[in-house]
C-alpha cells in the first residue's frame, strides 16, 4: 500500500488503534483533548446503534499518525466513508486517495452496494479526492431540528389517517407499501432500485436506536395503506429522529405528508423527548416546506457523495 514516491505510509489500523483512527477522523490533532472527546463520542455513538468503525486507515509521516479515514459498514449492503473533519492541507491528495481506495476495496470484498460519504460545504479537497476515487455528488442533505419547547402544546392533534404499528401488519403488506413510497420519490432518486426492499428495511433498522414501536403503516379513512412513518431514538440524546416518511406514489397530493409529520411531532411530545431531528434531500422542496411548517429549522447542510457497486 506504500508507493515509493510517497512520503507517507498508509496502513490499516490495528484493533488497538481504532480510537487513534477515530480521533484523527474527528480532529487534525489526535493528541488534543477535543480529539479525545470527539473520537470516543464517535465510537460510543456507533456502538449505541450496534455498529462500529469497521475499517480504519492511518496515514503516517515519519512514524507518526497525522490523519485517518474510516468506514462504517451497516446491514442492508451499505456503508459510510468517513474522511478527516479537520483541514487536509497537511496531507497530500494522493495519500487521501490511497486511503479511500483501500476502503473502497474492502467494501467491494464485503458485497457493499452503496458507499456514501458526507462532506461539509466548501470541502473542495475532499470533493477532488472523492471524484478521483469514482464517487459522484448526487445532492445536498439538509439537517433539520425541532425543539419540543417551541411547539404549541395547546393544539390538539387530529388526523383523518390511522397509524398502525408495523408489527401489527403482515410482512408482505409493510414491504409493499414501503416499495410504493420509493416510486418516483424526490429523495435521492439516483439510488432507487439499487438495493432490495429487504435491504432498505435493514438499513433503516440500524439508524439510531431502533424501536419497532416507533414504526407505523399509515392508512387512509378506508383502511387502505398509503404510506409509512419510521422513527427512531437518537443515541445518547433526548431526541427522536424521523428516519423516513413515505407516501405511495398514487396517494400523493392529498395532504397526507403533512398529517404524518404532525403525528411524528405528537409522538415525540408524548414520549417526553426534548427534540427531534431529520435529514432531507434539499431538492424535495415539498418535504422541506412540510417540515418548516411543523416548526423544524435548518441546522446544517452536507453534500452527499455516492459510489455504487454493481453486483451480478
Amino acid at each position: 500500500m506504500n508507493p515509493d514516491h510517497s512520503q507517507y505510509t498508509i496502513r490499516p489500523a490495528e484493533p488497538n488503534e481504532v480510537l487513534v483512527a477515530a480521533r484523527l477522523i474527528c480532529a487534525d490533532d489526535e493528541n488534543s483533548a477535543q480529539a479525545e472527546r470527539s473520537g470516543r463520542f464517535l465510537l460510543d455513538y456507533l456502538r449505541a446503534q450496534k455498529l462500529d468503525l469497521t475499517w480504519g486507515v492511518l496515514i503516517e509521516q515519519s512514524g507518526r499518525s497525522i490523519s485517518a479515514c474510516g468506514c462504517v459498514e451497516s446491514p442492508g449492503s451499505c456503508a459510510t466513508l468517513l474522511l478527516p473533519h479537520g483541514p487536509m492541507e497537511h496531507v497530500d491528495a494522493p495519500a487521501i486517495r490511497q486511503a479511500i481506495d483501500y476502503l473502497v476495496g474492502q467494501c467491494k470484498l464485503r458485497g457493499v452496494k452503496v458507499l456514501q460519504c458526507l462532506t461539509g460545504p466548501g470541502d473542495a479537497r475532499q470533493g477532488v479526492a472523492l471524484t478521483s476515487a469514482g464517487f459522484k455528488s448526487v445532492a445536498d442533505l439538509q439537517y433539520m431540528t425541532l425543539e419540543m419547547s417551541n411547539t404549541d402544546t395547546r393544539k390538539a392533534f387530529t388526523s383523518s389517517l390511522t397509524f398502525v404499528p408495523y408489527q401489527s401488519v403482515s410482512k408482505s403488506v409493510f414491504e409493499e407499501i414501503l416499495r410504493q413510497t420509493y416510486l418516483q420519490s424526490l429523495d435521492f432518486p439516483e439510488l432507487t432500485g439499487i438495493r432490495s426492499v429487504e435491504e432498505m428495511i435493514l438499513s433503516h433498522q440500524f439508524t439510531g436506536e431502533h424501536d419497532p414501536n416507533l414504526w407505523y403503516v399509515v392508512c387512509d379513512p378506508h383502511n387502505e395503506p398509503v404510506g409509512v412513518l419510521l422513527l427512531t431514538r437518537v443515541p445518547m440524546q433526548s431526541q427522536l429522529e424521523i428516519v423516513y416518511v413515505g407516501v405511495g406514489a398514487q396517494h400523493r397530493g392529498c395532504g397526507y405528508g403533512k398529517q404524518i409529520v404532525e403525528f411524528a411531532v405528537e409522538t415525540a411530545r408524548r414520549r417526553g423527548v426534548n427534540g427531534m431531528m431529520l435529514a432531507v434531500d434539499t431538492r424535495n422542496r415539498y418535504a422541506v416546506r412540510i417540515y418548516e411548517t411543523a416548526g423544524f429549522v435548518s441546522s446544517s447542510i452536507r453534500q452527499v457523495w455516492v459510489r455504487v457497486f454493481v453486483t451480478t
